[in-house]
């Protein structure tokens, strides 16, 4: 008898679609040319595939920078000074070393806790994730 229960809250959960401010369709283009970096400077990108807890949004902040929330299938390129940053969603982190010129890709995906597990990826992995999704707008 509780099948039926967990039918309904399965299917209003999938009804439930996390909102998040859009960037420009001009930006979400440029930022998927996946360009280098502006001379003196390192491109990060930061992205969230669909996925468990699909319906919550991960705040995103790098160093003492916050960039937004994602929601499924939604990124943020930031381009950043050389340097080591601590990329953090949730209470979960991880911290990359950027060089001038280089291009770094960092999944954020919910975890059981809710936690959220920020990891590098490759950039195979992750140019193919950023080409099917949209670019989130960063908080300013």
């Amino acid at each position: 008898m509780l099948r039926p229960a967990i039918l309904v809250v399965a299917a209003a959960l999938a009804g439930c679609a996390v909102k998040v401010p859009m960037a420009s369709p001009s930006d979400d283009q440029a930022g998927k040319q996946f360009a280098p970096p502006a001379e003196g400077l390192a491109a990060l990108y930061v992205f969230r595939e669909s996925g468990f807890g699909a319906p919550y949004p991960l705040n995103i902040s790098v160093g003492q920078r916050t960039l937004g929330a994602l929601g499924p299938d939604t990124w943020f390129l930031v381009n950043l000074p050389p340097g080591t940053y601590d990329v953090r969603c949730l209470s979960q982190n991880t911290v990359v070393n950027m060089a001038a010129g280089e291009t770094r890709f960092i999944e954020a995906a919910l975890r059981v806790g809710p936690s959220c597990a920020p990891f590098e990826v490759s950039a195979a992995a992750a140019r193919k994730a950023i080409a099917n999704g949209s670019r989130a707008a960063e908080v300013r």
